[in-house]
Formats: structure tokens, C-alpha cells, sequence
């Protein structure tokens, strides 16, 4: 079965109105926004329906980037991580440092569209898109060379861990971050290479808030984004 067209980055831009400032609750059904409550991928799912863009497993989100939301308080200001990649399942492969721009960690970042979302209601119906920027770290851009140093970093410092037998520890770069990512039931790491558990839990790539922060000073600064 073919996959069903996804829109452009371009795309999604001209269909910002539909979303930025308004409340989840004219948004979509009721039952929808009661699973946000348990959710916490939900979030993300929900802007992509109201924005037109088709689930399912696909590589990427839209046709030439990938969506990503983020819990903001009112203004914008980003308030948590954001997490990119799961690497657990493909450990080995890891473990080989593969060249930045072949690995599926560029694939997901190299053109981002990010939403902030205000979630300081109780009631989901409440919650809202306040911002939405773009990112693009494609090859020959500044935060292609930024986001590459800062993968070879965190991949070389876990590495170090790795050999010295240490049991896993979050590792920081200047713009990214490897820390556990799974929900109960737990899945370990084990790797085929080295013959044992690496973590007692999945392991992943993610932003940390301090990067959003700078993203969205950025954007806000250079008029590069779209608010309520």
C-alpha cells in the first residue's frame, strides 16, 4: 500500500493559521483531547492532523522535514527536552561512530519545524500552539557544522564509557544530549559486538532545553517565526 503524500515544510507554513493560538478543544474531538492526558506522543500526533499530515511509519514526518513540539509556558519559552531518536535497537552501528551526515540523527534534524506548546492548563482543551519556528541544520549551513560537532562529542565521551565498563550515564554536548528514553516495560540495550547490557533501559538522542532556548531567542530576535 503507498504511503499517502506528505506536505512540504512550505506546505505546513501556509497552514499555520489553522493551529497557532487556538485551543486544542476547537481543534479536535473530545476523545482525542482526552488521551493527551496519557499521551505523551499525543501532542505532536495532534498537530499533525490538524496541519493535514498523514501518520504512519514513515522516515520523516513532511516530504523534506520532520515536526516536533515542545511544552512552552505563554510566551514561548521553552520549559522541557525534546527528544529526536531512539539508538538502543541499533547499538552496534552506534558503537562504529558513524559519519554525521549518515546517520539517522541528521536524517531527523537536518530541517525542523518546532511548535511550542502551552500546556500550563489542566484541562488539555485549554493547551495551545503559542510559537512555530523553522530549523535548518542541512549540510553547509551553520547548525549542520554545530550539530555535527556537538554528536561527535557525546558520541566520543559515551564511547569512553563504554570501554571503560562504566554503567550508563546521561552524556552532554554544546547542543545535543544522549540520556535513557523508555517507558515501563523497560527495554535494555545489549550489544551483539560486545556481548553484554549496556543500559537497563533504551537510550536517545534528544535537545536539551538550553537549545531550545537559544533556537527560540533566535527566531524571536530575527522575526523567523510564527506566533499567536
Amino acid at each position: 500500500m503507498l504511503d499517502p503524500p506528505r506536505p512540504s515544510v512550505a506546505e505546513v507554513w501556509q497552514r499555520m493559521d489553522a493551529l497557532a493560538g487556538r485551543p486544542f478543544g476547537t481543534l479536535l474531538s473530545n476523545a482525542e483531547v482526552r488521551a493527551l492526558r496519557s499521551n505523551k506522543g499525543g501532542t505532536g500526533a495532534a498537530i499533525e492532523r490538524v496541519l493535514g499530515v498523514p501518520s504512519g511509519p514513515m522516515r520523516r514526518d513532511l516530504s523534506d522535514g520532520e515536526l516536533k513540539s515542545f511544552h512552552c509556558d505563554r510566551d514561548g519559552y521553552p520549559l522541557e527536552s525534546v527528544a529526536i531518536c531512539q539508538i538502543g535497537a541499533d547499538i552496534d552501528a552506534w558503537l562504529s561512530l558513524p559519519r554525521y551526515v549518515e546517520s539517522a540523527l541528521h536524517e531527523k534534524v537536518q530541517r525542523l519545524l518546532l511548535f511550542g506548546v502551552c500546556k500550563t492548563a489542566p484541562d488539555p482543551a485549554d493547551w495551545f500552539v503559542v510559537l512555530a519556528l523553522e530549523l535548518d541544520a542541512r549540510p553547509g549551513t551553520y547548525w549542520y557544522a554545530e550539530l555535527e560537532r556537538s554528536y561527535r562529542a557525546v558520541l566520543a565521551a559515551y564511547l569512553r564509557d563504554v570501554e571503560a565498563g562504566a554503567p550508563f550515564r546521561t552524556v552532554n554536548g554544546p547542543w545535543l544530549q544522549l540520556r535513557v528514553r523508555d517507558h515501563r516495560p523497560y527495554t535494555p540495550v545489549w550489544s551483539e559486538r560486545l556481548q553484554r547490557t549496556l543500559s537497563n533501559k533504551n537510550i536517545g538522542f534528544y535537545f536539551p532545553r538550553r537549545t531550545l532556548v537559544e533556537w527560540v531567542d533566535e527566531a524571536l530576535a530575527s522575526g523567523a517565526c510564527t506566533q499567536r
